[in-house]
């Protein structure tokens, strides 16, 4: 669907849920859909086949997905089990794929994301604006603050995108597909982003970073790699919006370690109301540097955005600023 034929008709954006072998958290997204199915929203749901190690518990396994299928209640939602398991990158980005191709946008939720049916409906909004406006940047759940004290909260722009809660347009959609066909092409990631004004930007240890994520495989790192090169910012909360029930599971794929400490209040429940954009790019910037330094994982007060401890980071640059006091 090209630009031009948005406006002529009502905005059609759906839900996407991911599910595998976690049938009980795909249950628990599935029923807070259904609490928002009067807003007549479409709802998909899509899920992987097993792997060949996991054919020992098939039928046990087959049993338990057909009983939770057989619960669903509305007859509209598009339902899909794969034969084979693509693995959690090639099914999203196929899911997703799948979906768009009758819709204008799309919330993906990740069996193990939660987030309450209001802020799911707020998202949806804010993402109908964004196509209304003919933006194409997509909108996250995630933050580096959360609270539980208010109900208040507002968008803010991040050059940072995550997985856990997205929703994305069609035409962003159309333009990434198009960005990871230059990137194969290209003769290495810096090539690629040659004109890329926030690459420019990055240290040397943050292009590092960077360089081997963007070509790792995963569907989220291929999205951000397309953010940097086309100079896109996301929507995000202020106060994040999803919680992220994964961490230290087994069955998870990127979030086997246990939870960081700033994820560990629980926000999905929160029936936030949002009131527009922040306008003070001061503290936009500021939320932006935080995450880098949390989630994002590039800062670094990151873990996964050093090679060395914050000690001997610290010591280092005191004996560099010691060398350059004493020329």
């Amino acid at each position: 669907m090209h630009r031009d034929s948005i406006k002529h008709h009502a905005t059609r954006i759906c839900i996407l849920l991911i599910g595998y072998v976690r049938l009980d958290l795909l249950r628990e997204n599935i029923e807070i859909c259904e609490n928002i199915v009067k807003q007549n929203i479409p709802v998909y749901i899509s899920i992987d086949g097993e792997r060949i190690a996991e054919e020992g518990s098939k039928p046990n396994l087959i049993q338990s997905r057909e009983a939770l299928l057989a619960s669903i209640k509305f007859a509209s939602w598009k339902v899909r089990r794969l034969e084979s398991n693509l693995g959690p990158d090639k099914h999203i980005v196929d899911a997703i794929d799948w979906v768009l191709n009758d819709n204008d946008g799309v919330l993906v939720i990740e069996d193990d994301v939660k987030l309450s049916p209001e802020s799911i409906l707020e998202i949806i909004r804010k993402l109908s604006s964004e196509i209304s406006a003919e933006r194409i940047s997509p909108i996250i759940a995630m933050s580096s603050l959360a609270s539980t004290q208010t109900r208040k909260n507002i968008w803010r722009p991040t050059p940072y995108f995550t997985a856990w809660g997205f929703a994305l347009s069609n035409e962003f959609w159309k333009l990434h597909q198009k960005c990871i066909a230059d990137l194969k092409k290209s003769a290495s990631v810096d090539d690629y982003m040659k004109n890329s004004q926030v690459w420019k930007k990055f240290s040397r240890r943050k292009k590092e970073i960077w360089r081997e994520r963007v070509v790792r495989g995963n569907y989220d790192y291929a999205i951000q790699g397309t953010l940097f090169h086309e100079g896109l910012y996301v929507s995000a909360p202020l106060f994040r919006v999803s919680d992220n029930k994964g961490h230290g599971d087994l069955f998870s794929t990127h979030t086997r370690f246990p939870t960081p400490i700033y994820l560990r209040k629980k926000v999905g429940n929160r029936p936030y109301v949002f009131e527009g954009n922040i306008q003070n790019r001061l503290f936009a910037k500021v939320l932006q540097w935080a995450d880098s330094n949390t989630w994002a994982g590039d800062g670094w007060l990151s873990k996964r955005g050093r090679s060395v401890g914050v000690r001997t980071f610290l010591r280092g640059a005191f004996s560099r600023f010691s060398r350059a006091k004493n020329v």
